[in-house]
């Protein structure tokens, strides 16, 4: 199956870069139809959201172990700087180089791709303290609990510019050493709506384009982080991660303890110029870390909290955002 991994862009479309890679489900039979694989894809999202994790921080994935039930990913193609181009918009852009890439089971894109409680609310407003929206009540809930400590001076949670998510990962990695590159912030804040908005409208256009392709929010650099700290990387090493020329080297560290690892691994094809642009350009590297998330999904390597899952979504992956399940141990513990 194809996972394609997309770093929005944000102010510069110009900057949209996407990253194709593959992994092989034991359970994949050669001629299966799209719609089969759809089934099979969920069956799996919905098990590794609710069963323990099926591998531990800093293992080796055995391609012969019946104990994995995919391959580890394998990188293939990538795109960069796809910008508008005189005869089509930088999204009509983006969607062309898609189908060129052949699609994909999974899409990921770096960005929020829903909005908040309050956009699409239809009732009579009783006030964000008394909303009946399971969201807003895990928003307030998480403010009851910090009005208890006697450090902080929460605000009132403002459901019509974040989303739970938002909310609970601040509380959550706040005070980590490495907080400060993780750059978490509101779906509709004012830096970010515009990144928003138009990952709401890409996820859109690809599941008009492709009905049977699950279409799934990443941070890439909580997502980053997380496989930093899987692969035991030095956390001194973490902040120059995101950083255009100087986090060149710690990329392709970072990289190349996830092929020891055998958790991401250049295919046949993949040549190692090409290897090398995926830490060279840190867009390029967000992308990466997209299609990486979702793979560790499916191996039920990504921390989706139950009571998030338990607000009743009708997709229990609508507006959050996926993260390694080795960065929420991270968080608990330190």
């Amino acid at each position: 199956m194809q996972i394609i991994g997309i770093h929005v862009g944000g102010f510069s479309t110009h900057k949209t870069s996407l990253v194709r890679a593959r992994c092989v489900l034991k359970e994949f039979q050669s001629g299966i139809g799209d719609s089969q694989l759809h089934r099979v894809i969920c069956s799996r999202l919905q098990q590794s959201m609710t069963e323990l994790p099926l591998a531990s921080p800093g293992s080796h994935f055995d391609n012969d172990s019946p104990h994995q039930l995919n391959s580890p990913l394998f990188w293939e193609a990538f795109s960069s700087e796809l910008g508008p181009v005189p005869q089509a918009d930088s999204d009509t852009q983006l969607m062309q180089t898609i189908s060129d890439l052949g699609g994909a089971q999974i899409f990921c894109l770096d960005a929020p791709i829903t909005f908040p409680s309050c956009t699409s609310c239809v009732r009579r407003c009783p006030g964000v303290p008394m909303c009946p929206e399971p969201a807003v009540q895990g928003l307030m809930k998480l403010w009851d609990e910090d009005k208890q400590s006697e450090e902080k001076r929460p605000r009132m949670p403002m459901p019509h510019t974040e989303r739970y998510f938002e909310a609970y990962a601040r509380r959550r990695y706040e005070h980590a050493s490495f907080s400060g590159t993780m750059d978490i912030e509101s779906a509709l804040s004012s830096n970010k709506a515009p990144l928003s908005a138009r990952a709401h409208h890409l996820a859109q256009r690809i599941h008009q384009n492709f009905p049977n392709a699950i279409v799934v929010e990443t941070h890439p650099w909580l997502a980053a982080v997380g496989w930093a700290l899987h692969a035991g990387y030095r956390l001194s090493h973490i902040a120059e991660l995101r950083q255009p020329d100087a986090g060149r080297v710690s990329r392709a560290g970072l990289l190349k303890k996830l092929e020891m690892q055998r958790v991401a691994l250049r295919s046949p094809t993949f040549i190692e110029d090409l290897f090398v642009e995926l830490s060279e350009h840190v867009e390029i590297f967000a992308a990466s870390m997209a299609a990486l998330s979702a793979w560790g999904l499916l191996n039920g390597l990504c921390d989706i909290q139950p009571s998030f899952i338990q607000q009743g979504q009708d997709d229990p992956l609508k507006g959050w955002a996926l993260v390694p399940r080795e960065l929420a141990t991270y968080g608990w513990g330190h």
